[in-house]
C-alpha cells in the first residue's frame, strides 16, 4: 500500500496525521449528524476554545 493513500482529511499540511485533526474530524462528523444547528454552534466554539488553550500551553511547555 503506497503511504500517500492515507485519508487526506486527517492530514495536515506536511501529510502527517495529526492526533488534534483526528479528533477535529471525528467530533465535526458527529456534531454534522447528530445535533440540532444551535448545539451545533456552541458545541464547535467550545471545541475551538478548549483546542486554541491545549496549543497555547503546549507552546509554554517547549520553553
Amino acid at each position: 500500500m503506497n503511504q500517500q493513500n492515507y485519508i487526506t482529511e486527517f492530514t495536515d499540511e506536511n501529510k502527517h496525521i495529526s492526533f488534534n485533526k483526528l479528533v477535529d474530524t471525528l467530533a465535526n462528523s458527529y456534531i454534522e449528524t447528530k445535533l440540532n444547528s444551535d448545539t451545533k454552534k456552541n458545541l464547535k466554539e467550545e471545541i475551538e476554545k478548549e483546542f486554541r488553550m491545549v496549543y497555547q500551553e503546549s507552546c509554554v511547555n517547549e520553553f
